[in-house]
């Protein structure tokens, strides 16, 4: 993950994104479940904590359930706003807003 001078988790984004929704850590191991990731509450409680790393394919399943973008869920987008052309903007918002099938 890419950051910008002050570290900032995946696992702190799914907090904050699953505070938002009014999704509890319970509610969310069972859509991830549902979605087909194996993923107990617990585990939830990790990531968020900062002591277990998210896989790439839980950051697309997590960012789809809770609706931001998998650049938002890892903190590209930060890096990108200021570290970044437009040309590079563009390119990557085009490739992260894909529809996931």
């Amino acid at each position: 993950m890419i950051t910008t001078g002050k570290r900032i988790s995946a696992g702190q984004r799914v907090y904050e994104a699953r505070t938002r929704a009014h999704i509890t850590q319970f509610d969310l191991a069972a859509k991830l479940q549902i979605a087909g990731v194996n993923i107990e509450r617990d585990s939830i409680s990790k990531i968020e904590s900062g002591r277990r790393f998210v896989a790439d394919y839980e950051v697309v399943v997590l960012a789809k359930l809770l609706n931001v973008s998998i650049l938002w869920l890892l903190g590209i987008d930060e890096y990108l706003a200021k570290n970044s052309s437009h040309r590079e903007k563009s390119f990557f918002s085009t490739i992260w807003v894909l529809p996931l099938c």
